[in-house]
């Protein structure tokens, strides 16, 4: 479609347990908690130190709303690379929870009533090296390429979702009043974090991206 690339950005989340055969957590910790309550602040360090040794560039990492729920977050790579670079990210986060004696889940919804896991994805189309979503003369800044890329987004949701959202699990974990998406809609300039698709406000000259949320969260249970 004379596109560059295609860039993707994951945000994804996890808990820490004390073993594999329960939901016991090993803090009661909340967003970016950086004290005693964080008591996984070693082990996120050494799974972004081992990320970055395999080549894979890490940006942010910190505690996450839940009681032993975590972030971190790779820096944006093409769509192709990105793939792989999740699956490696996967194993090297369950790997050094073992090592601490600790189980790691990506399970969507492990406990009930607290926060579930998510992948938000931050995604960009680059054409003759410009970022293809934006537009500096639009109201919110988005070029006619990104609003027909957030409508087919949207117009599939359903489709998508039957791809990386097959387990049951994933449905408990997208319900109103919490920060998932529960339906399949977008807004240009929100801080809605129930938006399956959403853009927060940019400065004029900043380009952007766009981030997407499935409706139905992982694909995977564990």
């Amino acid at each position: 479609m004379g596109f560059d690339a295609f860039n993707v950005g994951p945000e994804l989340e996890f808990f820490l347990f004390r073993d594999d055969k329960g939901t016991d957590v090993l803090d009661r910790g909340g967003y970016f908690d950086l004290t005693t309550l964080d008591a996984g602040s070693d082990v996120r360090r050494d799974i972004v130190l081992a990320l970055d040794r395999l080549g894979i560039h890490v940006e942010y990492t910190h505690h996450e709303v839940g009681p032993s729920q975590h972030e971190i977050d790779m820096r944006y790579a093409p769509a192709l690379k990105m793939a792989d670079d999740c699956m490696t990210y996967r194993i090297t986060v369950k790997e050094y929870a073992m090592k601490y004696g600790w189980h790691a889940t990506f399970m969507p919804k492990p406990i009930f009533n607290e926060n579930g896991s998510g992948m938000h994805t931050h995604q960009s189309l680059f054409k003759d090296g410009r970022n293809a979503f934006y537009d500096a003369e639009d109201q919110y800044f988005l070029s006619d390429t990104a609003k027909c890329f957030i409508a087919g987004q949207l117009k599939h949701a359903r489709e998508i979702s039957s791809i990386f959202a097959q387990w049951v699990i994933p449905t408990s974990a997208s319900c109103p009043a919490t920060r998932r998406p529960s339906t399949a809609h977008g807004h240009a300039v929100t801080a809605r974090r129930s938006c399956a698709s959403r853009s927060t406000t940019p400065a004029r000259s900043r380009p952007r991206a766009w981030s997407c949320a499935a409706p139905t969260r992982h694909a995977t249970p564990t």
